[in-house]
């Protein structure tokens, strides 16, 4: 084990990356946080946190000493998620190998929590020291154009083409399911402020305003499920249908409807939807009226 006695107690700082690359469908799940080991995110930062403080057991050559701080966040890509860990402490010696094994382990976290989505789709890139200050010897700096470059710093068109229609997918699987609990806050959130709202046989509707006052106008006479939900979009995501089904229940009288008495209704639906933003910027909505007629008993 090297001496370190004679060396001066000094501020040392050290910053690492990690990188794990994923299917961009499982990425998004877990920047949703919805995996089945629950929040990997956080708890791979806890397993960082761990693995910082507890470096000096898994090297053997390695000094004990204090982890004084320790930042880790994300930053997320088409396919992969990047682990950026700064360190620091006072000490005689640097604290490099407790960033590079906060990293790894951060990394090797994740992988395990992503396991049961990805299998063996899985791939953790390069884990490399970035920075390091403090003490004898110099500063060290790892240029920008040696970590962004090289075949796995950037997605594939393929992969970006497909992520871009998974998450309109996703952001509609959100919107229904934020109609389902009538959590209207969400649901209101999912669209753009100049919406467009093309009414099921009506007229259109422009702005939030609007289409938040239609809805509430919606629920004071009926109650309604969507289910059997099924999504497709073009390859850029900018547009994409939506065909399902609606469980509903009659509940007050509408005008020029037929009188409400709690008639239930199951119908085939569709609706067409414009995405701007990772938000819907117009829906057009459309089912059967007259089918819907019959089933109230007009």
């Amino acid at each position: 084990m090297r001496d370190v006695s004679e060396k001066n107690v000094s501020l040392r700082v050290a910053v690492a990356r990690s990188c794990v690359e994923m299917p961009p469908e499982v990425l998004l799940r877990l920047k949703a946080r919805t995996l089945d080991k629950g929040d990997a995110l956080e708890i791979a930062r806890a397993a960082a946190i761990l693995g910082a403080k507890r470096t000096w057991e898994l090297l053997p050559l390695c000094h004990p000493i204090p982890v004084e701080r320790l930042d880790l966040h994300y930053e997320f890509g088409v396919d992969r998620v990047t682990i950026f860990v700064e360190v620091a402490t006072h000490a005689r010696t640097g604290i490099e190998m407790e960033a590079l094994t906060a990293a790894s382990i951060c990394a090797l976290c994740l992988y395990d929590m992503l396991k049961p989505h990805a299998g063996t789709n899985l791939i953790i890139r390069e884990t490399l020291l970035l920075k390091k200050t403090g003490g004898k010897s110099s500063d060290f700096e790892r240029s920008i154009e040696s970590v962004t470059s090289g075949p796995s710093a950037h997605p594939s068109p393929l992969a970006r083409t497909e992520a871009m229609s998974l998450a309109t997918r996703t952001l509609l699987e959100n919107y229904y399911a934020a109609f389902n609990r009538q959590d209207w806050t969400t649901f209101l959130g999912l669209l753009t402020d100049d919406v467009i709202h093309d009414v099921n046989q009506g007229g259109r509707e422009v702005g939030k305003a609007a289409f938040a006052m239609f809805m509430e106008k919606m629920n004071r006479s009926y109650s309604e499920q969507i289910v059997d939900i099924v999504v497709c979009s073009n390859d850029d995501g900018s547009r994409a249908a939506v065909e399902f089904t609606v469980l509903g229940k009659y509940l007050k009288t509408d005008e020029g409807l037929p009188e409400a008495n709690g008639q239930t209704y199951r119908l085939p639906a569709g609706a067409f939807f414009d995405i701007r933003g990772g938000k819907v910027a117009r829906v057009t909505n459309y089912y059967n009226l007259a089918d819907w007629l019959k089933q109230v008993g007009a």
